[in-house]
């Protein structure tokens, strides 16, 4: 058995036609990287760095539900939020209508 190359295999396949193939169409790549001015920088999540969750519309015992949210991800989220806008938050897991999630109160 014959050991055949990929242009061979592709022309076989029907995905290349018979036209040589050659890498001149391939661009080099430079590995000088340049300083370029005055290209902006894009929003983040939707615009103004506004948050998805509603850390900052909550008042002391006021919460919110997240549907398939993770417990170890909102530890996290909360002592960020804990930083950002102060006061002390609670996440518990959480099952609402059916859904199984987490649930955020801001205890203080």
């Amino acid at each position: 058995m014959t050991k055949k190359t990929l242009i061979e295999e592709l022309r076989e396949a029907g995905a290349v036609g018979d036209a040589p193939v050659t890498t001149e169409a391939i661009p080099e790549v430079s590995t000088e990287i340049k300083v370029e001015k005055g290209i902006a920088i894009p929003e983040s999540r939707g615009g103004g760095g506004k948050s998805k969750y509603p850390w900052a519309s909550l008042g002391v015992g006021d919460s919110f539900f997240v549907g398939g949210g993770k417990i170890e991800t909102f530890y996290t989220l909360c002592s960020s939020a804990s930083k950002k806008h102060g006061g002390k938050y609670i996440v518990k897991k959480w099952t609402e209508k059916g859904v199984e999630g987490v649930r955020v109160w801001k205890q203080q």
